[in-house]
């Protein structure tokens, strides 16, 4: 079985692809993997701390680690893209290489006619889940995201840290709900770690990611749970409690809210997705 680890909600060295045509109403949320986002039709919002940004046929979405963000369609609308998720570290020498930073100025820019060619030609769909990759697919990662963040980087900037005064307050809010998320924590906690009013904090939550904070730290009990879910030996139960859910119920009751699928339906389609892997 893959290494969780419990900070991060990623595997080591992980990979995920894959094509996907559907309409999209993805809250608020944030992983270790680097995410690179293809969009082939429509358009897709991505809604970050500062801002909202569209991302149109053609487009590239890209999303550093531990860099909040939404995704959504137009109510009745779909969007068909390509999506690659991945551990920094296969190109740690050119992605986030400002320490003092850790957020660019565009989160989508427009390929050049060459680059998006070449994307073109080298996109793979795994099938499965989330599973590790060889060395030869580290070998072909490269080979495709070296020149998409070349080209992105010289695209954009880095923010200064006086551009992003405004959204101080929910990174520090963000920052204790991520190390918390598993207790049982509330806005009363929050206000008192972080030294702003209960008030402020709703406000700020509300306005800047259209969130509340229980619905927030819900947000990374069900990341953190769907990685636990992976683990055939852990039960259902013991995966809610090691996420903060007192109740089996509460838990498979925002697990469904949130994914669509109960944690036992989720699961079933991990170990079909890995039987499947086996089976090639």
């Amino acid at each position: 079985m893959p290494i969780v680890q419990k900070a991060n909600f990623a595997v080591t060295d992980s990979v995920r692809a894959g094509f996907k045509n559907e309409r999209y109403l993805k809250a608020i949320h944030m992983h270790q993997l680097a995410e690179i986002i293809y969009v082939m039709e429509g358009e897709l919002t991505v809604r970050l701390v500062r801002k909202e940004e569209i991302a149109r046929a053609g487009d590239l979405v890209v999303v550093s680690p531990y860099q909040y963000h939404g995704l959504y369609t137009e109510a009745g609308a779909t969007v068909k893209l390509w999506m690659l998720l991945f551990t920094d570290t296969l190109i740690m020498d050119i992605i986030r290489t400002e320490a003092d930073y850790d957020e660019y100025e565009n989160t989508v820019f427009t390929p050049s006619p060459a680059l998006r060619s070449f994307i073109e030609a080298k996109m793979i769909d795994t099938k499965e889940e989330l599973r590790e990759i060889t060395i030869n697919e580290k070998r072909y990662l490269k080979a495709l995201l070296y020149p998409v963040f070349d080209e992105y980087l010289n695209s954009t900037s880095v923010l200064k840290k006086q551009s992003k005064r405004n959204s101080d307050i929910i990174n520090a809010i963000l920052k204790y709900a991520k190390a918390n998320f598993f207790k049982d924590v509330t806005i009363e906690d929050c206000s008192k770690s972080i030294g702003y009013s209960k008030s402020h904090i709703s406000h700020c939550l509300s306005r800047g990611l259209r969130l509340t904070f229980s619905e927030l730290r819900n947000q990374f009990r069900i990341n953190y749970a769907k990685s636990l879910l992976s683990n055939e030996n852990m039960s259902i139960f013991n995966v809610g409690i090691e996420c903060g859910f007192n109740w089996e119920r509460s838990f498979e009751r925002a697990f469904k809210q949130a994914t669509g699928k109960t944690p036992k339906q989720y699961r079933m389609k991990l170990l079909v997705s890995v039987l499947h892997f086996r089976a090639k």
